[in-house]
C-alpha cells in the first residue's frame, strides 16, 4: 500500500475495518456455501414434487416465487448497502475515539474534551440511526413480505384451488396437506438463496 494512503486514513479506522471486514467476509462466504447448495437442491425437489403431483396447485405455489425473489433481491441489496455504511460508522466512531484518546494531552491542554465528547457522540448517532433504519426496514418486510404475502395470500389462494380440486376429485386432501407444507419450504429456501 502507498504510505500516502495511512496518511489519509486514519489507524483506528484501519483497524475497525479489518477487524469487522475479516469476520464478515469469513460469516458470509460459510453462509453463501452451505446454504447455497442446500437451498438449490431443495428447491429442485419441491418444485418437481409439486409439478408432477398437481400441475394447478404447483404454478399457484410456484406462482409467487419470482416476485418474492425480486423483492428479496432488492431488500438484500439496500441490507448490504446500508451494512456498509454502518460499518463506515463504526469505523468513524471508532477512528475518533482512538485519536482522542492518543492525543489525550493535547485534548486536555486545549479543553477540548467536550467537542471530542460531542464529536464522538454524532459518530454513534450517525451509527445508531443507520441501525435503526435496518431495523424498521426488516420489521416492515417481514410483516407485509414473509408474513402477509407468502403466509396469508398464498396459503389462502392454495387452500381455494386446492379445495376445488378435492371436490373435483382431481387430488385428495392428503395431497393438499402435503402442498400447504412444501410451499412454506419452498418459501424458506427460496429466501435462503436468494440472502445468500
Amino acid at each position: 500500500q502507498e504510505v500516502a494512503f495511512f496518511d489519509v486514513n486514519s489507524s483506528g479506522e484501519l483497524t475497525s475495518r479489518l477487524t469487522s471486514d475479516c469476520g464478515e467476509m469469513a460469516g458470509d462466504l460459510t453462509w453463501f456455501f452451505r446454504f447455497s447448495i442446500e437451498s438449490i437442491v431443495r428447491i429442485i425437489g419441491v418444485v418437481t414434487y409439486m409439478m408432477i403431483r398437481s400441475p394447478a396447485l404447483g404454478l399457484c405455489a410456484v406462482s409467487i416465487v419470482p416476485f418474492v425473489g425480486v423483492i428479496n433481491k432488492k431488500y438484500g441489496d439496500w441490507l448490504s448497502k446500508n451494512a456498509k455504511a454502518v460499518q463506515n460508522a463504526l469505523a468513524d466512531a471508532n477512528a475518533t475515539a482512538q485519536e482522542a484518546f492518543s492525543l489525550i494531552r493535547t485534548v486536555i491542554a486545549f479543553a477540548s474534551e467536550d467537542k471530542e465528547t460531542q464529536k464522538y457522540g454524532g459518530k454513534i448517532e450517525e451509527y445508531y440511526q443507520l441501525n435503526m433504519q435496518q431495523l424498521y426496514m426488516t420489521g416492515f418486510y417481514y410483516m407485509i413480505i414473509s408474513t402477509f404475502l407468502i403466509n396469508t395470500v398464498v396459503k389462502a389462494a392454495l387452500l381455494y384451488i386446492g379445495t376445488v380440486l378435492i371436490q373435483q376429485g382431481r387430488i385428495t386432501p392428503e395431497v393438499l396437506l402435503a402442498f400447504m407444507l412444501y410451499q412454506g419450504s419452498l418459501q424458506n429456501e427460496t429466501e435462503n438463496l436468494l440472502n445468500s
